[in-house]
């Protein structure tokens, strides 16, 4: 795996194709419905990236903040609102007061970040009675499978490492002081693709999938070559050769 940290304000020039693909309407509606922000809320996305989940409350609130390490990013979510307030910080060190959010909510992005200090950050900003909502992929799911773990080495064991399951999540919420957590499977993703469809794969691309991104240009090459195979060798036999991709993503919500 490539030590060096992934460029993220490279990635930003294309990272909105992911929701050309699949928008996760679901994920949306959901957070919409478990916020249910007021004119005058706060609501602070940690991890935002390009302000895609901000932007669904750009017009029921003139409080939206947005935190991500990337410049890249952040321009990239400017461009997307002007109107939201964007800030470049770690999850850890969030430059707002104490007891000053009243919600917060990280899409995805949880894995990136060293998770204690995160949800301690929270437990300091969000008001009394504030929402938490984070939205994870649940790899301990037995249903969930991707291919790609079977054709590039050592990702896997890598995915399953930085990403937190949902117990361990729930724990660290309740050790710091969180209550009423509740979890729910808000949208699965599954795509299926036979022989050559798997090129057309957007998650196949190395700056796609950031689990992809850490693979040295090798090693990615490398794995690649082993799904070339396996569809040429598919394709000489006149067989049909599937590639699944199964993730669940769900929703932990809590309050302060």
């Amino acid at each position: 795996m490539n030590s060096q940290k992934i460029d993220y304000d490279k990635i930003s020039q294309t990272y909105d194709r992911r929701y050309e693909h699949n928008a996760l309407s679901q994920i949306a509606e959901e957070l919409k419905k478990k916020l249910n922000i007021k004119e005058n809320s706060s609501l602070l996305d940690v991890g935002c990236g390009t302000a895609y989940w901000l932007n669904f409350f750009a017009n029921e609130t003139s409080y939206l903040f947005g935190a991500d390490l990337s410049l890249g990013m952040l321009r990239k979510a400017s461009e997307r609102n002007k109107h939201i307030k964007l800030v470049q910080a770690s999850a850890g060190f969030l430059p707002f007061k104490s007891n000053s959010i009243d919600s917060i909510f990280c899409i995805n992005a949880l894995h990136f970040f060293d998770t204690d200090n995160f949800i301690i950050e929270c437990s300091k900003l969000l008001k009394l009675n504030g929402n938490i909502i984070l939205v994870v992929l649940d790899l301990q799911n037995p249903e969930s499978t991707w291919y790609a773990y079977d054709y590039f080495e050592g990702i896997k064991e890598f995915d399953y490492n930085r990403f937190n399951s949902v117990e361990n999540i729930v724990s660290k919420l309740k050790k710091n002081n969180f209550i009423d957590i509740r979890t729910k499977i808000v949208q699965v993703v599954e795509d299926i693709f036979n022989n050559e469809e798997v090129f057309k794969d957007p998650f196949l691309s190395k700056m796609e999938s950031s689990t992809l991104a850490w693979l040295t240009d090798e090693e990615y090459a490398d794995g690649l070559n082993k799904i070339k195979q396996t569809v040429s060798e598919a394709l000489k036999r006149k067989e049909k050769i599937t590639f699944t991709k199964k993730f669940h993503f769900v929703l932990i919500s809590a309050q302060s």
